[in-house]
């Protein structure tokens, strides 16, 4: 038999769409905690939960009319994670690993899991959906005389974008270039009606300043190419002298209001990520915070529920523009599509999580899905709360 592929990518909403399409018996999914560094790693302690979570998965699968031989071949390349030791050094702050028949596919997040496994004809995915909330997207510049470095960001990760041939790399490439285009002109005898220019005393300090206007609007005007998308925000990384100067001459209408203060060429991308995402994390949550107001200004409107099944009937038709589940909330039971009912039944044995189904199917039809609380629901206390679209 073909040996199962494993997939090693970073996670993006499509990915999580294929993993929501992928309906077959025995879908796998487990998660755990997982260590960047320190004792935790080096004993070895995230490699031994997952090999309890596949001892215990082993024995519910064996429980079912499964072959020993089956159960293995179907777990296999996810024992053979327990012998990379490469792997268990590069990890994030959780795991996350879906199997199927002849493949698997595992992803290192920076998301807080607890240890869950989950089988059942479709994957667990109801833990991935915070890392596409209130994410954030936005610019941000590393700005100094000697340096100019642009990255992509969100809540998640820091990119960094190559910048080389449409900015400047440091001011003094850009007065080196002016100096050597008026040294020409001067030399063809362009500027003989002028004459020599000479500065007295006291014009270095202005020649300076008009110097980094020149450097800003360089890096300005090359930014302009790379920024795609218009509506994200560009924050700034600079000397407090510096923000106002380039807000002065920026052609870039989303600058944001703040900017992290100090010289960015003592900082790496990692801090400086934290940083940014510091700044820009109450921006990005204020979407959240406006969704709740609007739930509890819609009540008794016939727009918002706090209904199970009203909910979930909604999630899976594709009528939820908002869904807020309570995120130590776990409803289990079976649905009837085609009656448009649900039956509750906490024991997991040939159930299905019925929060994961609301969130999922709400999730890859456009709705905005918040794991929250319970202080933080709408409705203090309830499991799920939903605004329809209609």
């Amino acid at each position: 038999m073909k040996n199962p592929s494993t997939t090693y990518s970073f996670f993006s909403q499509k990915d999580f769409n294929q993993l929501a399409d992928n309906q077959q018996t025995d879908c796998i999914s487990i998660y755990l905690p997982t260590h960047r560094a320190g004792k935790e790693v080096d004993e070895g302690h995230d490699k031994l939960t997952l090999k309890n979570c596949l001892q215990e998965i082993s024995a519910h699968l064996s429980q079912y009319i499964h072959s020993e031989a089956a159960v293995e071949e179907l777990l296999r390349p996810a024992k053979l994670l327990l012998e990379d030791v490469h792997f268990w050094r590069n990890q994030s702050d959780g795991l996350a690993i879906f199997i199927s028949k002849g493949e698997m596919q595992h992803y290192t997040l920076p998301l807080q899991f607890k240890t869950y496994t989950y089988i059942s004809n479709h994957f667990y995915l109801k833990p991935l959906i915070p890392f596409f909330n209130g994410d954030g997207n936005f610019y941000l510049l590393k700005l100094s005389q000697q340096e100019v470095s642009f990255f992509e960001v969100n809540r998640h990760r820091i990119t960094e974008i190559n910048v080389d041939d449409l900015v400047p790399e440091t001011i003094t490439e850009l007065v080196d270039q002016d100096n050597k285009q008026k040294s020409l002109q001067s030399r063809s005898g362009q500027d003989s009606r002028n004459g020599a220019l000479y500065h007295g005393q006291g014009s270095g300090k202005d020649d300076n300043n008009k110097d980094i206007e020149k450097f800003f609007r360089a890096v300005d005007d090359g930014l302009n190419h790379l920024i795609s998308d218009k509506e994200a925000p560009l924050v700034l990384a600079c000397l407090n002298q510096y923000y106002p100067i380039y807000k002065e001459i920026t052609k870039c209408n989303n600058l944001y209001g703040e900017f992290i203060p100090g010289n960015p060429e003592e900082e790496d991308p990692m801090l400086l990520h934290e940083k940014a995402w510091l700044l820009m994390k109450g921006f990005f949550q204020q979407n959240r915070i406006n969704k709740v107001k609007e739930f509890q200004n819609l009540l008794n409107s016939g727009k918002v529920s706090s209904e199970t099944n009203d909910i979930i009937c909604a999630a899976v038709e594709g009528r939820v523009d908002t869904l807020f589940i309570q995120v130590s909330n776990e409803i289990y039971g079976l649905y009837d599509k085609e009656n448009r009912t649900l039956i509750i039944d906490q024991t997991k044995n040939g159930n299905v999580s019925l929060t994961n189904l609301a969130a999922v199917k709400g999730f890859t039809q456009g709705a905005e899905v918040y794991l929250v609380s319970s202080d933080e629901m709408p409705l203090k206390g309830s499991a799920m709360n939903a605004i329809f679209r209609y």
